[in-house]
């Protein structure tokens, strides 16, 4: 008995070396899996600024984008107006995010507001920006750079490749999130508990495209 706990002992000590010693790989590991960057600096036809985020993080680099000139035209698609929304108490992320973007200095001839959507989710706003494609260019191939926070960029990508796969090129320029980065989204809460929250989300919508898809 006596040789059995120690042995235990000692896998369990071991284990917690390990975990000591390499945990920040582990955690720096487990932010590249979901961040995508695949983005190069090239032109593209179109920056699509994602809804969620009641920060203002995605709207700053999207319009840093814009002013770069790495496209001419940002697509803002419009969430779902809650009870809050439309009394006027809360803003929904599309209106925030046009107000901070308009505040910033960017051109309203610049913003295209796909305001005929109602999205609650990444999956929405890809139908809704395909929608957009099918009508404007539907013998074209255009391509369009993701703009999101670093956390949510690979479930963003992956969606808009399932959504909308060939008719378009996608590519993903992550920005911050409220200062955090995969390099240290451990040491803030709210970064922490969007790390995890977004493994659960591609978990979920992992399965959700191969059963109904």
């Amino acid at each position: 008995m006596k040789k059995k706990l120690k042995i235990l002992l000692i896998i369990l000590v071991t284990f917690i070396c390990l975990i000591a010693i390499f945990h920040k790989p582990i955690l720096l590991g487990m932010a590249q899996i979901i961040t995508a960057q695949n983005y190069t600096g090239e032109k593209t036809d179109y920056i699509v600024l994602l809804m969620g985020q009641q920060s203002t993080d995605r709207a700053d680099h999207a319009r840093q984008l814009l002013s770069e000139g790495r496209a001419d035209k940002i697509l803002l698609p419009k969430d779902l107006d809650t009870r809050l929304n439309q009394y006027q108490l809360v803003l929904s992320s599309f209106e925030l995010h046009k107000k901070l973007l308009l505040m910033d200095g960017a051109n309203p001839e610049n913003l295209i507001y796909l305001d005929q959507c109602a999205t609650t989710s990444t999956t929405d706003e890809a139908y809704c920006v395909r929608n957009f494609m099918d009508i404007t260019h539907p013998h074209e191939t255009p391509s369009i750079l993701l703009v999101t926070n670093w956390y949510h960029s690979g479930r963003a990508e992956w969606l808009f490749k399932k959504v909308i796969g060939e008719k378009a090129k996608i590519y993903s320029s992550p920005a911050l999130f409220e200062g955090t980065s995969a390099n240290n989204w451990w040491t803030k809460e709210y970064s922490f508990l969007a790390v995890f929250s977004e493994y659960i989300k591609w978990i979920y919508w992992r399965i959700k495209f191969l059963v109904s898809f």
